[in-house]
Parts: structure tokens; C-alpha cells; sequence
């Protein structure tokens, strides 16, 4: 039985929720992608740290219209 509450889904991606753990925030799962690029970097101090993603430009636009029109259909249905 899985544990994820789907907020958003695509081909590539899934954006989600652990039930155990959706005090901690939202998971990003990339999935199939040829072209990517991830870097972490990290402080000495801990005070600064961070991770960078480069996906294509076609990934990007299926998970921004996927999120866009999921959040018109929201708030279409909460004016009514």
C-alpha cells in the first residue's frame, strides 16, 4: 500500500505528500529523464545550504501547466 498523496502527477513526474510525514513538506519525483543536472552545495556553518535541479525545458513545462491548470480547476470550483 503506498503512502503518497498525489498533489500533482505527469509522464516524468510526481509531486507528493507522505502520509507519515506531511508535517516535513511535499516530494518531488523525477522519473525517465535523460537530461538533468543536480548540484548540492553546503556551507561550512550549515547556515546556507542548497540543491539545484536543471531539467529540460519540456519537463519543466509539463509540470508548470500541470500545476497551473489543476489550480484553475480549484478555484473555478470554489466560486461556485
Amino acid at each position: 500500500m503506498s503512502t503518497k498523496l498525489t498533489k500533482y502527477f505527469g509522464k516524468q513526474f510526481h509531486i507528493y505528500e507522505d502520509c507519515f510525514e506531511q508535517e516535513n513538506g511535499i516530494y518531488i519525483e523525477l522519473e525517465g529523464i535523460k537530461e538533468y543536472s543536480v548540484n548540492f552545495s553546503e556551507s561550512s556553518d550549515n547556515r546556507y545550504n542548497s540543491i539545484k535541479l536543471l531539467l529540460s525545458k519540456s519537463l519543466w513545462k509539463e509540470i508548470r501547466e500541470k500545476i497551473i491548470d489543476d489550480y484553475e480547476k480549484e478555484r473555478k470550483e470554489n466560486e461556485r
